[in-house]
């Protein structure tokens, strides 16, 4: 029965998707995706995208991604020690800062307001923040917001910003996803399906997005031989959207009345955060401004490196800086969180 409900949703998400790609919206497979299951979930309740089919769109992700990667991008990733360390020191001090100023003008506890406003991944903060006694009703509700406006939106107005900037001299090479290229689809598949289990197993954040990443990207800078057809991004689009859109129930849909002052907040400041960030990073050639942009974003790695590839910046780096940023997140909050705690 879950595999019908789970294939009728990824249906619907199909639906929005192709609606979506003819009004001409941004990132139209994901977006599009997402707000028709959304509404699905919200005015039926019968949305079903199990959290198997997270690990799915991950390693399907990865593969593509991975299969883009040549060793100009490897020499790059030096190149991104300065920006991923800056960024997430940033991303973490105005986390704590949006827990003070909430823990002060709120009913929320301090360990509720920042666990619900911490840039790590929904999943991943709900369940850390049980341990520390957050209303993880709250924690949940705040990033499933986060997550669902930065990636309804961004795209919008980064498509702005860059349509209003040329940029020349970038810094890193534009990825190239050229589908003529000689190998294997089904051992590019295979290769990375092996990577998602390696990362899968060892628990680590995104786990099956970095190995399959990983180990496809080792394939094409030793032989060039790994391939993905461009369809199979269109496919890691939708089913991202449809996973996020799920998540959108009635409850959470109608507890936004309640929530709304300090939703709104967290999301207008991240969103000023990621465009001072990404401007900052490019103006000092670090990065190119798509890339800084969508790598800065405080989204998921997997769907935000999906989407960037739209915009010509540079998939691979913009999944390892948001992964960076969320085992990051995830190793430093609970002991920040419970330092702070006490001492309050």
């Amino acid at each position: 029965m879950i595999w019908l409900e789970t294939i009728f949703t990824f249906f619907i998400g199909l639906m929005g998707a192709r609606i979506a790609k003819r009004l001409k919206m941004p990132s139209a497979y994901m977006i599009g995706a997402m707000i028709a299951v959304a509404l699905f979930s919200i005015f039926t309740g019968n949305a079903a995208y199990p959290t198997f089919m997270k690990n799915f769109t991950q390693t399907i992700s990865g593969i593509f991604i991975g299969a883009g990667i040549r060793k100009e991008d490897i020499l790059l990733l030096k190149k991104m020690v300065v920006p991923a360390v800056a960024n997430v020191l940033v991303l973490i001090t105005y986390s704590l800062s949006m827990a003070v100023f909430l823990y002060h003008f709120t009913d929320f506890s301090f360990a509720t307001a920042a666990f619900a406003t911490a840039p790590g991944g929904i999943v991943d903060m709900t369940i850390v923040s049980m341990d520390l006694g957050a209303d993880t009703g709250i924690v949940s509700v705040l990033q499933t917001i986060r997550l669902f406006t930065i990636i309804a939106f961004f795209p919008s107005l980064f498509s702005v910003l860059l349509d209003n900037k040329h940029e020349s001299d970038i810094p890193e090479v534009e990825v190239q996803f050229v589908e003529q290229k000689k190998g294997s689809i089904w051992k590019t598949g295979a290769v990375g399906i092996f990577g998602a289990s390696i990362g899968y197993f060892l628990g680590i954040p995104a786990g099956p997005l970095i190995g399959s990443m990983l180990m496809v990207g080792l394939q094409n800078v030793t032989t060039k031989s790994a391939v993905m057809p461009l369809k199979v991004k269109f496919v890691a689009q939708i089913s991202a959207g449809t996973l996020i859109g799920s998540s959108i129930t009635a409850s959470i849909f109608l507890s936004l009345r309640e929530i709304f002052f300090p939703a709104a907040v967290m999301v207008i400041g991240y969103i000023i955060l990621s465009v001072v960030m990404g401007f900052l990073f490019f103006k000092t050639n670090q990065l190119s401004l798509s890339t800084a942009l969508f790598a800065c974003a405080p989204g998921g790695a997997s769907d935000l490196a999906l989407m960037s590839i739209d915009y010509h910046a540079n998939p691979a780096i913009v999944s390892l800086m948001q992964t960076m940023r969320v085992v990051t997140v995830i190793a430093l909050y609970p002991t920040i969180i419970a330092v702070i705690t006490n001492f309050i």
